[in-house]
């Protein structure tokens, strides 16, 4: 139920942003790009142990050399957890270098189906060149932990007892990605990327990781992507995504293909289920 009215709210501020601004086509004037995405990946990810399902509403406002994102998302687990992403960010572009630099904040919670909500904040630093773009996110839990629902207390014979229960930790992260090869097709595109990230937690070793994705968009609007992590925590884990666009709206032309390349991060808050237990012999 959250996760609709979520949806719907992101629906009615992208109509409501797009039908107050100008619908002029001229390249240094406003221009506006939304679009809503279905999708699903498959596989356990870092710090998560199922798929999920998300539906992504991101808005564009490209006002001169300037633009403007707003980026929300929505996800369901097939454990029934449930996340979401509410994300702003800023772009300028350099148009005699032909580089874009941009900044982003975040803000991700999750509510997994054992414990209670977790929050976390992002900020985000990117890079663009027609050749290739590098993107740099941070990620602060508001949170070291948060008890589960499963707690146990056993008494025994003789005044003795156990008791045992499961605490979610959160982890302070960071990465770097750069994608690295991009080769166009007549009706596709392929991108491929790596980089690396910094987990921590209070519970675990801190530990370094890498990350790879190699991505097939489809006529626009239909995505495959092939994601795979590795560290000493999580160990290696593959995913694999489908995803559908669909353009809510559309200007008749864009300034650059920069402007409406998607944020690229973590979108899912890292966490870990440990065992406590304490006993009176």
């Amino acid at each position: 139920m959250h996760s609709v009215k979520f949806v719907f709210l992101s629906l009615l501020f992208s109509c409501t942003l797009f039908s107050c601004t100008e619908k002029n086509t001229s390249e240094l004037i406003p221009l506006n790009y939304s679009t809503l995405e279905l999708k699903h990946v498959f596989g356990k990810g870092i710090g998560y142990s199922c798929g999920y399902t998300s539906l992504v509403n991101t808005n564009y406002v490209i006002k001169s050399l300037n633009t403007y994102i707003v980026d929300l998302r929505s996800h369901v687990f097939d454990d029934d957890s449930t996340a979401f992403n509410v994300g702003l960010a800023y772009r300028h572009f350099f148009p005699t270098s032909e580089i874009e630099i941009g900044l982003n904040t975040y803000f991700d919670g999750l509510r997994p189906a054992d414990s209670g909500f977790i929050g976390q904040v992002g900020l985000g630093f990117e890079f663009f060149h027609p050749l290739s773009n590098v993107n740099l996110n941070i990620y602060l839990p508001t949170k070291d932990e948060v008890k589960t629902f499963d707690i146990s207390y056993d008494n025994y014979f003789g005044f003795f007892w156990i008791y045992h229960e499961h605490t979610n930790i959160s982890f302070k992260c960071f990465d770097v990605d750069a994608c690295f090869y991009r080769q166009n097709f007549k009706y596709a595109t392929l991108t491929t990327s790596a980089g690396f990230y910094y987990i921590y937690n209070r519970v675990d070793e801190p530990t370094w990781g890498s990350q790879y994705n190699s991505t097939l968009k489809f006529y626009k609007w239909a995505t495959l992507s092939l994601m795979f992590t590795n560290d000493n925590i999580f160990d290696s884990r593959f995913q694999v995504q489908i995803s559908f666009e669909i353009p809510l709206y559309t200007p008749n032309k864009r300034k650059n293909r920069l402007d409406i390349e998607p944020v690229q991060r973590h979108e899912i808050l890292a966490i870990q289920n440990h065992p406590f237990w304490d006993w009176s012999y």
